[in-house]
């Protein structure tokens, strides 16, 4: 049976991934036996920008999985004029889209001011520029995009603020990424690397970046795909952890 949370969290998932020329985009999602703490989304902000966001809440079961449920509704693009990822323009009718940073701290304000029962959560949220291919990206207390590159993973470590919940005025800092044609990048939760097999070791980042290498003539869909398998494989079936993966690749 499927936990509840993690139906909740499901049912606001993208169902059809956002289209653009010469940019794949590819998720997967596996919470743990517990109700799912993690969330992520793949979005379209405007007609030239792709957002993409995956969070970790700490802890397990009921309450998690209810924070989590209200964050990717926050950080959704239907959320109207509550959203946290845009803002009003001066003097416009229309909102700008926040960056990064700026939406990992506004998200950081709303959470201190409306407590979540002493919860905090961890959040790498990122925006494509699909006709520049430039990525732009924040962290907040999460682990760095893995960047697919020419034969080899680059390990992404950007200057990280606090997890959002913990601190007042948190200050965030937005990275831009240039991408070039047959990159592939992936955001993952740390469900992924913190695996444990029989013997309680983890599956970590070295076996993660082998397994977003060993990629051969995969499509992204298909690489993502076999990462969660591959860690499953891992820990026998039964992650300690919800696992959570969003790729883009750039043709």
């Amino acid at each position: 049976m499927t936990p509840a949370g993690s139906v909740e969290v499901r049912g606001l998932l993208t169902a059809a991934l956002p289209a653009a020329e010469r940019v794949k985009l590819a998720w997967q999602y596996r919470p743990c036996a517990e109700l799912a703490g993690d969330g992520l989304n793949v979005f379209w902000l405007d007609e030239d920008h792709v957002g993409l966001n995956v969070l970790d809440v700490s802890g397990h079961g009921a309450a998690a999985a209810l924070l989590s449920v209200s964050l990717a509704r926050l950080l959704s693009p239907t959320c109207g004029e509550s959203m946290l990822l845009r803002t009003p323009r001066a003097h416009q009718p229309c909102r700008r889209f926040a960056p990064p940073a700026e939406a990992a701290r506004r998200l950081n304000d709303w959470v201190l001011a409306n407590p979540t029962a002493g919860q905090f959560f961890t959040l790498v949220y990122g925006i494509l520029n699909v006709r520049t291919r430039r990525f732009s990206y924040a962290s907040a207390g999460h682990p760095g995009p893995l960047l697919v590159r020419g034969g080899d993973v680059l390990v992404c470590r950007p200057p990280a603020g606090p997890p959002i919940g913990i601190l007042g005025k948190s200050e965030y800092k937005s990275t831009v990424m240039p991408l070039r044609p047959g990159d592939r990048l992936f955001l993952y939760s740390n469900g992924i690397t913190e695996a444990l097999n029989a013997d309680g070791r983890q599956f970590g980042l070295d076996r993660l970046r082998q397994s977003v290498l060993r990629q051969g003539e995969e499509s992204l869909e298909g690489t993502s795909r076999r990462v969660v398998e591959e860690v499953l494989a891992w820990s026998a079936g039964r992650p300690p952890d919800d696992l959570s993966l969003a790729a883009l690749a750039v043709e």
